[in-house]
């Protein structure tokens, strides 16, 4: 696929086909290990 694409989507920027439009996101720059450790618990 086209990365752009995703990522323009990924952020509300673009429609990806196939996929709901993104209203909302925000940005976590933490290791994954951090954000899968504190939204487990």
């Amino acid at each position: 696929g086209d990365r752009w694409a995703v990522l323009l989507w990924a952020t509300g920027r673009a429609e990806l086909p196939g996929h709901p439009r993104r209203t909302a996101w925000r940005w976590d720059g933490r290791p994954l290990e951090d954000q899968t450790a504190s939204s487990a618990g």
